[in-house]
């Protein structure tokens, strides 16, 4: 007797065994089984594809001012994710810049965006107690740095205690400022000995770095097997219905 009702799955009745077996639809605890599967591997590798933050994230530099050499620098220490956005730096009691040296140093910028302004001749200027920097792009692992004379006041190179009360003040990419201050700079032993000055600060962020993730190509490969798998995975699906209404 013909279905009168075609929108309701029809049982059928097949005499040989092997187009029986060849038509027999997946039970369906198999076929979510496989759909799970095919789903779970499409959704796995999506982990690597949304930004993460990282925990417990530290700013940090590291700066060093050579009355002997002529130099100073300063590096970004910090977790990847903070950047250094403004440097000030006032000398001590008794130092000031002398320009006749002043050059930009050999900058270390492997992203190639660090960026400063104003120009270092604008910032430093001949005589001055201080300067001041706006950076963008002062990444962690980059590092700033340029020649200038630091004179005492009697027109020596600044050593020891000419430099006693110099502040160093970093802000970065989160808001907070590190200052470190040197005091109780030696008058002996010898100038050579006494004319390198390092300072340097640490803390936690005060907020956390949003690190883009980049997929692996293992998990960039898994997106798409599970993403296939799906598509076989529906095609089947449809194969099998237009099959058994054939049969039918």
């Amino acid at each position: 007797m013909e279905d009168e009702n075609p929108d309701f799955a029809t049982a059928v009745v097949c005499d040989d065994p092997a187009f029986a077996k060849s038509h027999t639809p997946l039970n369906l605890e198999t076929q979510m089984a496989a759909f799970r599967i095919a789903l779970l591997a499409a959704i796995l590798p999506l982990g690597g594809l949304i930004p993460g933050t990282a925990s417990g994230s530290m700013i940090g530099f590291t700066a060093q001012l050579h009355t002997n050499l002529d130099h100073f620098s300063i590096s970004n220490d910090s977790d990847a994710g903070f950047t250094i956005t403004d440097l000030e730096i006032l000398l001590g009691d008794d130092a000031v810049f002398d320009t006749s040296t002043l050059s930009l140093g050999m900058l270390t910028d492997p992203g190639g965006d660090l960026m400063f302004t104003p120009v270092l001749e604008t910032a430093i200027v001949d005589g001055a107690t201080s300067a001041s920097f706006d950076f963008s792009g002062f990444d962690s692992g980059d590092v700033f740095e340029f020649d200038v004379r630091f004179l005492n006041a009697a027109g020596a190179s600044a050593a020891g205690s000419d430099l006693n009360n110099a502040v160093l003040a970093v802000t970065f990419s989160d808001g907070q400022t590190l200052q470190t201050t040197f005091s109780g700079g030696p008058t002996s032993p010898p100038a050579s000995n006494r004319q390198a000055f390092m300072f340097s600060g640490s803390a936690t962020a005060a907020e956390q770095a949003e690190i883009p993730s980049t997929p692996e190509p293992s998990s960039a490969l898994l997106l798409m097997m599970g993403i296939i798998g799906l598509g076989g995975f529906a095609r089947a699906r449809r194969f099998r219905v237009r099959s058994d209404a054939m049969s039918v």
